[in-house]
């Protein structure tokens, strides 16, 4: 079971990188199969949902840490979460040089990362440990 003192800034930081590394191999891979358009909008929507997730990350500790944030710093918080993450997504959208689908899958690439990681931590947990996947666990003792 995931525990949330787990969660930490350090697991976003790497999941952000994480998502910023997959979003360049599969951008890249976007380019080469279907050309600039698709691996631009991969590339911009894995940059995007990473951004968005830090954003976010700070967001929540301005507010719902023991010692709470300035509300200017808060403000200032949303509105670059707000006018930068979105307005960047719309604009890239309305320009229309980049593939809508593809920024899509690109954005998404961050829940992919999320769930792969909370899974190998589930996988690699104590709980876990000495455990075969074709026999259950022997509980008689």
């Amino acid at each position: 079971m995931i525990r949330d003192q787990e969660l930490d800034p350090a697991f976003i930081r790497r999941t952000v990188l994480a998502t910023m590394l997959t979003g360049i191999i599969v951008a890249l891979a976007a380019w080469a199969y279907k050309g600039p358009a698709a691996g631009g909008g991969c590339l911009a929507g894995a940059v995007l949902g990473a951004a968005n997730l830090w954003f976010l990350w700070n967001l929540i500790h301005m507010v719902l840490a023991p010692v709470r944030g300035s509300n200017k710093a808060i403000v200032v918080a949303v509105f670059l979460k707000v006018g930068l993450v979105y307005g960047a997504g719309a604009a890239l959208l309305i320009w229309g040089k980049v593939s809508a689908i593809w920024f899509l899958i690109g954005f998404t690439l961050l829940f992919v990362v999320l769930v792969l990681k909370v899974a190998g931590r589930w996988i690699t947990s104590d709980e876990n440990k000495g455990r075969s996947i074709d026999r259950p666990v022997d509980r008689s003792g």
